[in-house]
């Protein structure tokens, strides 16, 4: 942040640098970054909290699904068909097809509605 306001008074979009002064925290993970888990470590963790538990949904959205944090934490079953057709394929000569979660949720409607 200070960079930004440094910047930002210096092309004067600001008047002040309302960061001078302010003592950086120094943390551990500023200079090394977040520990990525290994192969074994994610093996570890599905063996520990099998599917169908909450922890492991929060664990399988974050390594399938290419979503941010953020957006991760917010999904719901609301979401299902357009996290599916996020990952369309494309087809010689330009046409498209949806992922295998969209075509699924068609199915089961389908057959749901048969009854």
């Amino acid at each position: 942040m200070p960079s930004l306001f440094a910047f930002a008074v210096e092309r004067e979009y600001l008047q002040a640098d309302s960061t001078r002064g302010v003592k950086l925290l120094n943390v551990l993970d500023d200079r090394t970054g977040y520990h990525t888990w290994t192969d074994d470590e994610i093996g570890r963790f599905e063996v520990c909290w099998p599917l169908g538990t909450r922890e492991r949904l929060a664990l399988d959205l974050r390594l399938y699904t290419g979503l941010r944090h953020g957006d991760a934490a917010r999904v719901g079953p609301q979401h299902a068909a357009t996290v599916g057709s996020a990952s369309r394929r494309r087809r010689p000569g330009g046409r498209s097809r949806s992922g295998s979660c969209r075509r699924s949720r068609t199915r089961s409607r389908r057959a749901g509605s048969a009854h």
